[in-house]
C-alpha cells in the first residue's frame, strides 16, 4: 500500500512538472512570435511608405535597407513628396540583431535608434526575373519592386535534460510603390 502511495504521489509530480515544461515553451513561443510579429510590423509599415528608385538607389543588401518615406503628392510638380529624414534597417549577424535607425537627411545624424533581438537570420530578399526568392540586390529589386521580410527569431528554453532552442520565421512580401 505505501509503495502504491509513493507511485502515484510520483506519478503526480512528473505530470505537474510536465505540464509546467509544456506551459513555459508554449509561453516562449508566444513571446518569441510576439516579438517577430512587431519588428516585420516596423519594417513592412516604412518600407509601404517608400518609393522604388528611392530604395535601389541606397544599395540595398540582404542584410541592410535604407529608405526615405513619402509623405504626399505635390499635384503641381506631379512628384513624391519625401520625408526630410532617412530611416535604415541594418542586420547585424554577430550580435543576432536587426537596428532600426531614424537619421536626419540634412546632416546624417541619429536621430533615434530601436533594436530587434534574437534575429538569426538575413531579413531581406527580393524577387528575381524567374519569380524565385533571392537576397535583396539593387537590380532584382529595382526591376521587380518587391520586398521580402523574413524575420527568423530563435530563443533557448530551459526544459528537463537541459536547453532546447525554439525558433519562429514570420515572412511579408510588400510592393514598394513605384517612382
Amino acid at each position: 500500500m505505501f509503495f502504491m502511495v509513493i507511485l502515484i504521489g510520483a506519478g503526480l509530480m512528473l505530470a505537474l512538472n510536465m505540464g509546467e515544461l509544456s506551459n513555459s515553451i508554449s509561453s516562449a513561443k508566444a513571446d518569441l512570435q510576439a516579438d517577430a510579429r512587431l519588428a516585420l510590423e516596423w519594417i513592412v509599415r516604412d518600407a509601404r511608405q517608400a518609393v522604388v528608385y528611392q530604395v535601389a538607389n541606397n544599395n540595398p543588401s540582404s542584410t541592410y535597407i535604407k529608405l526615405q518615406q513619402v509623405q504626399g503628392w505635390d499635384t503641381g510638380a506631379e512628384a513624391w513628396v519625401m520625408s526630410a529624414d532617412l530611416i535604415e534597417y541594418e542586420y547585424d549577424a554577430s550580435q543576432q540583431k536587426i537596428v532600426r535607425r531614424l537619421i536626419d537627411g540634412t546632416n546624417g545624424q541619429t536621430l533615434q535608434s530601436w533594436e530587434f533581438y534574437n534575429v538569426v537570420d538575413v531579413p531581406f530578399y527580393t524577387m528575381d526575373l524567374n519569380n524565385n526568392t533571392v537576397p535583396l540586390n539593387k537590380d532584382d529589386f529595382n526591376t521587380c519592386g518587391k520586398l521580402i521580410i523574413m524575420i527568423t527569431k530563435q530563443k533557448q528554453v530551459h526544459e528537463l535534460g537541459g536547453n532546447r532552442d525554439i525558433s519562429i520565421t514570420l515572412r511579408e512580401l510588400v510592393k514598394v510603390r513605384n517612382g
